[in-house]
């Protein structure tokens, strides 16, 4: 939920001549790294007087991803090389045309990041290989990650909570979870759609085994990797879902989207809170920044938007989404490495929203206002409305000094009930109510697929029973 206030923008950057592919925000979250199709890197440092950008020049090709550490830039590129642009410790800045370059791949590099203690990065290319390298010495492969991915490899990225763990996807509809010390995967996850490419995804800042993932089929997709399952789905989008970021918390995840908006998701309720409108173009990738009190947007448009976020910030509920089962607090790896690993690739069955980790509160069916799936929320006990804000109209033209024109509520705002123990009996008939009219909502649709099912089987009938009669007439 919000604190009251909707996202706004509070800076616009322009400097790129081409489409922006990727964003990545410093530690401290005073400086941006952003990647072009122009083929160049771009440093920019925020103030709130003025923005200073660096442009990193030396790629012979669009750059696809970058990634900030706190001692060099990383930069995936077309041209099958990533470049490494080393920080001066004298005045903080990176030089401007000297960076260690290395050829990774015979194909186009889509992904690169950075390990927790940046001592190790990963690539993920075109074809269809994840590679690790080491940022110590020019060229020092490590490792490579193979025999999974039978498409492109779109993305890769390593686990915050554990150094031994990259997750990959790519447009074989596969998600894989590698283990770096055996080199294989060790989990691998399947979409049940078969023409499902996926196109990015994120670990949860807060828990090691749930992962966010977004697709061209418009879809975003949260996970759980103990249960190998999806365990929430989002159709918000109209096109292609580009990228995702969780927000520091874990409680939010924004999403960029090649239908020109970007939504924010409340994960604790399985919602969409926010859709916002500010480019004039498709929106190519998200972050939020280490605190969670801006994220940036970036596209087409070649803009680079910072936003003030307005989410509630400093409040860790992960207990309230992550409720998984009664084995937490053991280590994922000792938990996968239990396991068979010569397994079939999982097609999930069921949508629910992740559960809490200690919390033992009622779970309370309502409607995904986004999506239609019926979803056990339980913090939907705290929800002191449940009423729909209409959509507003997005003027074609946008300024900063007039957010409220970019933005579209999805959904209600919600206040949230600070004791969290007790629901009045208004608030109880009202949810009991709308679950009613949901099961009724349910029960006709049901109704009328087995009606449709019997008027196509009286068809069926009637052609074969035709058929016996003109093969018995031809005799």
């Amino acid at each position: 939920m919000s604190d009251g206030l909707d996202p706004c923008v509070e800076t616009t950057l322009r400097g790129h001549r081409q489409s922006i592919n990727w964003l990545s925000f410093s530690s401290d979250g005073k400086q941006l790294v952003s990647g072009s199709d122009d083929n160049h890197v771009m440093l920019w440092s925020l103030d709130d007087k003025q923005s200073i950008c660096y442009r990193l020049v030396g790629h012979s090709s669009a750059v696809l991803s970058v990634v900030f550490t706190a001692d060099y830039l990383l930069s995936s590129s077309k041209d099958c090389s990533v470049r490494l642009w080393r920080m001066n410790r004298i005045n903080g800045r990176f030089p401007e045309n000297e960076s260690v370059v290395y050829r990774c791949h015979s194909s186009s590099i889509r992904c690169v990041d950075a390990n927790a203690d940046a001592n190790q990065f990963c690539t993920g290319s075109d074809d269809k290989t994840v590679k690790i390298w080491s940022p110590v010495a020019t060229n020092k492969f490590i490792a490579s990650l193979s025999g999974v991915h039978t498409n492109w490899v779109r993305h890769s990225k390593y686990s915050r909570l554990n150094p031994h763990l990259i997750a990959s996807c790519g447009d074989d509809g596969l998600i894989a979870v590698w283990d770096i010390r055996t080199k294989e995967a060790v989990i691998q996850l399947t979409s049940r759609r078969k023409s499902t490419h996926f196109i990015s995804l994120q670990w949860h800042p807060n828990c090691e085994h749930i992962i966010s993932s977004s697709s061209a089929d418009t879809s975003i997709r949260i996970w759980d990797l103990r249960k190998e399952k999806m365990i929430q789905y989002y159709a918000a989008h109209t096109g292609a879902v580009n990228a995702t970021d969780f927000h520091p918390s874990g409680n939010y995840l924004i999403s960029a989207s090649s239908d020109e908006t970007s939504k924010i998701f409340d994960l604790l309720e399985g919602r969409g809170l926010f859709t916002l409108k500010a480019h004039n173009g498709a929106v190519n990738t998200c972050a939020f920044t280490p605190d969670g009190q801006y994220f940036a947007t970036a596209g087409f448009d070649k803009q680079i938007m910072i936003w003030k976020s307005n989410l509630m910030n400093g409040v860790d509920r992960s207990e309230d989404i992550l409720e998984l089962d009664e084995h937490i607090n053991e280590p994922f790896d000792a938990y996968y490495h239990q396991r068979d690993h010569q397994r079939e690739p999982i097609r999930p069955t069921s949508h629910s929203t992740p559960q809490s980790c200690k919390s033992n509160k009622i779970q309370t069916p309502v409607m995904n206002a986004m999506n239609g799936l019926k979803i056990p929320l339980k913090s939907a006990l705290r929800r002191s409305s449940s009423e729909e804000i209409k959509s507003t109209t997005t003027p074609k033209h946008t300024t900063p000094k007039h957010t409220n024109h970019w933005r579209e509520r999805v959904g209600s705002r919600d206040r949230i009930d600070n004791s969290g123990d007790h629901l009045n009996s208004a608030n109880t008939e009202s949810i009991t109510q709308a679950f009613i009219n949901q099961l009724k909502t349910l029960t006709d649709s049901v109704l009328l697929i087995e009606e449709r099912l019997s008027t196509l089987e009286n068809k069926f009938e009637s052609h074969c029973t035709a058929q016996s009669a003109h093969g018995s007439n031809s005799g």
